[in-house]
């Protein structure tokens, strides 16, 4: 489950990436990083059983701002944003 939760954040995190136009190697994998090791995600580990759902959460929160973003609202509204 830990590392199910890591890759779907580290998944997450590179959209985020893309979304604000990081191309810097070093600068974003300290980004992802950070966000791998934020507190929430150490809290969310506490709870084993509900992490996996908390993280596709997220996945698919950064992924409807990205389709949001990208294809202007047509399937943002689709993937729940």
């Amino acid at each position: 489950m830990t590392i199910l939760l890591l890759v779907i954040t580290s998944i997450a995190g590179v959209l985020i990436l893309d979304l604000f136009a990081i191309e810097n190697k070093v600068l974003g994998i300290l980004s992802v990083m950070v966000l791998s090791a934020n507190p929430i995600i150490c809290a969310t580990l506490a709870y084993s059983y509900t992490a996996v759902n908390y993280s596709l959460a997220f996945l698919f929160s950064v992924f409807s701002v990205f389709c949001i973003y990208r294809w202007h609202k047509v399937m943002g509204v689709l993937a729940g944003g």
